[in-house]
């Protein structure tokens, strides 16, 4: 029997006045554990996905993203993954490394998942092919710059036959990356919502 997934999901950052710092994906559909800590061992078998995004092509500077994700299940309740991401846009470049634990409260026709993931963001500059406007700018003036913090995320996701309805905090606990540049604050990872829906459609019996 072959099944039709329909998601819809809802992104919001915390703070409206920042840009969304977390990189996009057409792969939810395919994998939640993409953004869902709570989905990794969902499915009772071993997952691995591979993926390169390439946006806005022929444009310079345009976001560029890899992932590898990996995640199954232990036992009835228990799940683990892990994922590793390249996310490369104008002069910055953010490579992620995540380890992840997921459990499963209800099993059966009802699912109820909770997960936590904890890893690492490096962060790297290079102004170098920056169009300045400002030429006193410190961020095109101080060279290439490197800088780290502790990212965590926490999801849950609730299964009940064909509907799927999950929610997810990225950067859960906000962060400063500290560059090297003087007199101004680090990169702040600040936490973002996502909600979702979905629905399996029967195509056929087989």
């Amino acid at each position: 029997m072959r099944k039709l997934p329909i998601i819809a999901l809802l992104t919001a950052v915390v703070h409206l006045g920042y840009a969304q710092q977390v990189p996009q994906s057409y792969l939810y559909g395919y994998n939640t554990f993409l953004i869902n800590p709570a989905s990794s061992g969902l499915n009772n078998c071993t997952e691995l996905t591979v993926a390169h995004h390439n946006q806005w092509v022929k444009i310079e500077g345009a976001p560029i993203t890899n992932h590898l994700l990996v995640s199954t299940r232990i036992k009835d309740r228990w799940g683990i993954g892990g994922q590793f991401m390249m996310d490369k846009i104008g002069m910055l470049q953010q490579i992620s490394a995540l380890g992840n634990v997921s459990y499963g409260i209800l099993n059966g026709n009802q699912t109820l998942r909770l997960g936590i993931s904890i890893g690492y963001n490096n962060y790297r500059v290079n102004p170098s092919n920056a169009v300045a406007f400002d030429l006193l700018d410190p961020i095109v003036n101080g060279g290439n710059q490197s800088a780290g913090a502790i990212s965590s995320d926490f999801g849950a996701f609730y299964r009940n036959g064909a509907l799927e309805l999950f929610g997810t905090v990225k950067q859960l606990v906000k962060t400063y990356s500290n560059f090297g540049y003087a007199n101004l604050p680090g990169y702040g990872q600040r936490p973002h919502f996502m909600l979702g829906t979905g629905y399996q459609i029967k195509l056929n019996n087989a």
